[in-house]
């Protein structure tokens, strides 16, 4: 167990400079891209590089994203494809897309730190969230009843906290905890314009799923508040818990945003929903 948590994650690593044909040098990194090592690595060579654990979670993510999306799929067509049903499926498609690429070693690159070690970063991760973080949000939005101002704001500081970290993972030195600051200010007005929404079904006595949307909105920050934790502790921060650790936990954490979070909108807001409908038309029969 300790292993799995505290287990070696980087490994010292001299800066690689490969030379032009013209016989000027040219570096491994830019100055946006600062730590990212762009070498000859093979995805064979991450795939090489993984352990077991790491292989086993991207291919439990990767299936389970992968199932739930054809039951969300299914479900939408028998319920009528509700806008609500076919975000969630592209929501879970698109991940389970980005844990097949990182499981095959795609998406992944090596990061050489100011001290020269080199960690392993996961950036489809970063293009995962990018399209799916904003869509979980929205449905939130729709539940609600957001305003189209509300909804873009929503959204755009979604993708401004999403952007702001993945170029945060390429930094080095402070430089990178400058980024992963701007994006928890998105992170934190994200989550203040959510608990609004709260407020607002509260005050709407027309709305009978209060409780249903809470509860989406709980599952919703718990497993966003894992991303910017293990950017800190994992191989873009500190490299503080192993690379085993930090791909198991996030995993659990896509697995409870899309997957958990669907089946609850399915099963748990929409069976409410029917349930309040056909009180109200019996009453209306009797």
């Amino acid at each position: 167990v300790r292993e799995l948590i505290f287990g070696t994650m980087t490994t010292p690593m001299t800066s690689v400079v490969h030379p032009d044909p013209g016989g000027v040098q040219l570096p491994v990194a830019t100055h946006i891209l600062e730590g990212i090592n762009f070498s000859s690595d093979s995805p064979s060579t991450f795939q090489n590089e993984f352990t077991d654990p790491i292989k086993h979670f991207l291919l439990i993510g990767f299936l389970a994203l992968f199932v739930g999306a054809i039951v969300f799929m299914f479900m939408s067509f028998q319920r009528g494809q509700k806008v609500a049903d076919n975000i969630i499926f592209i929501a879970a498609i698109v991940s389970a897309g980005a844990y097949y690429m990182m499981m095959n070693g795609y998406g992944v690159v090596h990061k050489t730190e100011a001290d020269e070690t080199v960690v392993t970063i996961f950036w489809a991760r970063y293009v995962d969230r990018f399209f799916t973080t904003p869509l979980i949000l929205l449905n939130i939005a729709l539940l609600v009843r957001a305003e189209a101002g509300e909804i873009v704001m929503l959204v755009g500081n979604d993708v401004l906290m999403v952007l702001a970290g993945a170029i945060g993972s390429t930094q080095l030195g402070s430089s990178k905890w400058i980024w992963w600051f701007i994006s928890m200010v998105f992170f934190v007005l994200i989550f203040l314009q959510l608990f609004g929404f709260l407020a607002k079904v509260r005050d709407d006595e027309d709305v009978s799923t209060t409780q249903g949307i809470k509860i989406l909105v709980a599952i919703t920050f718990i497993s966003f508040c894992v991303y910017p934790i293990m950017w800190v502790l994992g191989s873009e921060g500190l490299s503080a818990v192993s690379l085993n650790f930090e791909v198991g936990l996030i995993c659990l954490a896509d697995l409870v945003s899309k997957i958990a979070f669907g089946f609850y909108l399915m099963f748990g807001i929409d069976s409410k929903a029917e349930e309040t409908v056909d009180t109200a038309e019996r009453t209306s029969l009797v």
